[in-house]
């Protein structure tokens, strides 16, 4: 979550969706984040929100929120950005119901603006900028079998420091950062890629970042 300059905010991913759960929610969690940090806890202004991708440990409290009105009657949300693929581009299963989520919470939502992000792409809210450096554009054509590789990568920039956001980019996705950007991965602050898991051959990416924070979203019982 970014406070911007404005008072409005920008959030990339938010956490698990558990609807059915009676225990916190990290929608729960996000909204008592939002009006811990808002002006006005009533009148809470979303003025971007980044999905990676709609796994739904990404995804989830964005979806979840959608079945709150409790919620949303307090927040205003002007714009999302999210990347998603045609079920003709996957070879998962599993992926079509997955692929309805995001349609579905937007719709619930009434979010009028929706952003495809694609490679290149620049994209400013106040004092936080967003450079979209990787989708599902760098490892298209062809089916793939995990949503992780068409991960939304950014480098936001925000108060002088760069943070890169790899969500859960693996090998393919991590060898075109690299062979594209290279020294342009410098960053000051790191999300490692997919959990700082083993198999993300995301080394290659790390070599170039160097940065002197690193975000590692893990569970405590993997770290």
């Amino acid at each position: 979550v970014y406070k911007l300059v404005d008072g409005t905010f920008f959030i990339i991913d938010g956490g698990i969706d558990a609807p059915n759960s009676n225990s916190t929610t990290s929608a729960m969690w996000l909204f008592a984040t939002l009006q811990e940090l808002a002006d006005d806890p009533d009148n809470i202004v979303i003025s971007g929100w980044l999905i990676t991708h709609i796994h739904n440990d990404h995804a989830g409290a964005f979806i979840d929120l959608a079945e709150h009105p409790e919620y949303m009657s307090r927040i205003t949300l002007k714009q999302v950005i999210y990347s998603q693929p045609a079920d003709s581009d996957m070879t998962d299963g599993n992926q079509p119901l997955r692929l309805d989520w995001m349609p579905n919470a937007i719709e619930k939502l009434k979010i009028s603006k929706t952003v495809k992000a694609h490679p290149g792409q620049v994209i400013h809210f106040a004092d936080v900028t967003i450079n979209i450096l990787g989708s599902q554009d760098l490892v298209l054509p062809g089916t793939i079998s995990s949503h992780n590789n068409m991960s939304v990568v950014s480098m936001v920039e925000f108060k002088g420091y760069d943070a890169l956001y790899l969500a859960d980019a693996e090998g393919l996705l991590n060898t075109q950062l690299k062979n594209i950007y290279g020294s342009e991965l410098k960053c000051d602050i790191l999300q490692l890629a997919h959990h700082g898991y083993h198999n993300t051959d995301a080394g290659i990416v790390y070599s170039y970042a160097k940065p002197t924070i690193v975000f590692w979203p893990v569970s405590t019982g993997h770290y």
